[in-house]
């Protein structure tokens, strides 16, 4: 289910996707920039619920801290409106 934040973000490609994690090519469209995105399926039932979230939510916290030249920047992350996927947005390199 697609959020306001979700809307800014128009996936071109698939780099890897498997039945938890899928990372695409994408663009920012207010700028056009092109960026990187890691969906986590978090669910609220089924067989990732009791690790899933509490792991993506960890992702995200380091990644928000974390500030270094080999450590590909986060720039945003944010929940579906239904919270069943992560949304992590980072630089593309």
């Amino acid at each position: 289910m697609p959020t306001a934040k979700s809307e800014n973000y128009a996936i071109d490609e698939v780099i890897v996707e498997d039945s938890l994690v899928g990372i695409y090519k994408a663009r920012y469209l207010p700028t056009n920039a092109e960026v990187a995105i890691k969906k986590i399926k978090v669910g609220r039932h089924g067989e990732y619920t009791d690790w899933a979230e509490p792991a993506a939510e960890n992702e995200m916290q380091m990644l928000r801290k974390l500030n270094h030249p080999n450590v590909i920047k986060l720039l945003d992350s944010f929940y579906t409106t239904d919270s069943k996927v992560a949304v992590l947005v980072f630089e593309l390199m």
